[in-house]
């Protein structure tokens, strides 16, 4: 069936980059990713194509979009741009974004060993068809998974910022080969994009909880503002609408303008649009947030909006500012 891979496809033959660039800090990439079955298409369930060269790189209809950035000492942030370049609804089911895979090549350190976040090793013992791989489903309720060496010194996990527990390890000792996933679920509406974030955290399993429960505690709310828009005129009781996500919850939302505190905003509004774009995150699709601008204070000229999330621990981000010109506005 459908099934891009940005690592490449079942006829050992490499995705590819489209575009790569390298500035403050940050590592950007874009892919279109090879149907995994370049047959994926056909109803006679053939996967004779590796030696059909008109076949074997055939893209996918995807554009995936990859951006890398340490923001701590042990953390990188993987953010994950995914568009539907196709007008094709393709419905909900589990996607690997992404996957975690521990390669040894070239003598490096073979990480087999696979904790949940209770620092629980997890054995990969279910038979996975009698080609020799194991897998086993289970559950990480901290949101993150780590693979480690034999001693638990050395190793990388990954944390889901939409705070994944369900979990998916792969093994074949005899490669070797290692990877977990999240079970992850979401479609990609046609012509559309999907995003999500995941973090890999490198280290020691004490570190990467360390660093995993410190990610968990102090991410920040994000969102946007939906209405009033950029250098819109505006006067009046004036309609303030958006949305805000965060990877345990949002506990309030407020309007600020020109710095100053101008309204409580209510958060809880149905937004199922977000939440297809943004999978997984926390209360939805109940993430949207409205209010109201009372201009009757306020001077005609120029103001800024900025909308402020504070998050269930505690954690405040300003998620989207704004400009708007108030008309016959009466304040000095």
């Amino acid at each position: 069936g459908w099934n891009p891979v940005q690592g490449g496809n079942r006829c050992n033959r490499g995705s590819g980059v489209d575009a790569l660039s390298s500035a403050d800090g940050v590592l950007d990439l874009t892919t279109t990713p090879l149907f995994w079955n370049p047959n994926w298409d056909r109803t006679d369930c053939s996967s004779a194509a590796c030696d059909d060269p008109s076949l074997r790189d055939r893209r996918s209809d995807v554009e995936v979009r990859q951006t890398l950035r340490f923001v701590r000492t042990h953390i990188v942030e993987l953010t994950y741009t995914v568009t539907n370049l196709a007008a094709v609804d393709h419905r909900s089911t589990a996607q690997e974004m992404p996957t975690l895979y521990s390669a040894n090549g070239r003598g490096g350190p073979d990480l087999y060993r696979l904790f949940d976040s209770t620092s629980t090793e997890v054995a990969i013992n279910v038979p996975a068809g009698g080609d020799g791989f194991y897998y086993r489903n289970f559950s990480s309720p901290g949101g993150w998974v780590s693979l480690q060496d034999e001693t638990a010194t050395y190793g990388v996990g990954i944390y889901y910022e939409n705070r994944l527990t369900e979990f998916q390890g792969w093994q074949l000792r005899s490669l070797p080969f290692n990877n977990v996933r999240g079970l992850f679920h979401f479609g990609i509406p046609a012509s559309g994009t999907v995003y999500a974030r995941a973090y890999l955290i490198l280290g020691a399993l004490g570190t990467v909880r360390a660093e995993a429960e410190w990610l968990d505690e102090s991410i920040p709310p994000f969102g946007s503002l939906d209405a009033p828009t950029l250098d819109e005129v505006v006067s009046g009781e004036v309609p303030v609408r958006g949305w805000a996500l965060d990877n345990r919850g949002v506990a309030s939302v407020e309007l600020l303008v020109d710095g100053a505190h101008a309204a409580d905003l209510t958060h809880g509004g149905d937004r199922p649009d977000v939440c297809i774009a943004w999978p997984g995150y926390a209360g939805c699709p109940a993430v949207g947030f409205s209010g109201t601008l009372d201009t009757s204070g306020l001077s005609s000229c120029p103001h800024l909006l900025e909308v402020r999330a504070v998050d269930d621990d505690g954690n405040a981000r300003v998620i989207a500012r704004t400009r708007v010109t108030v008309a016959g506005g009466t304040g000095p």
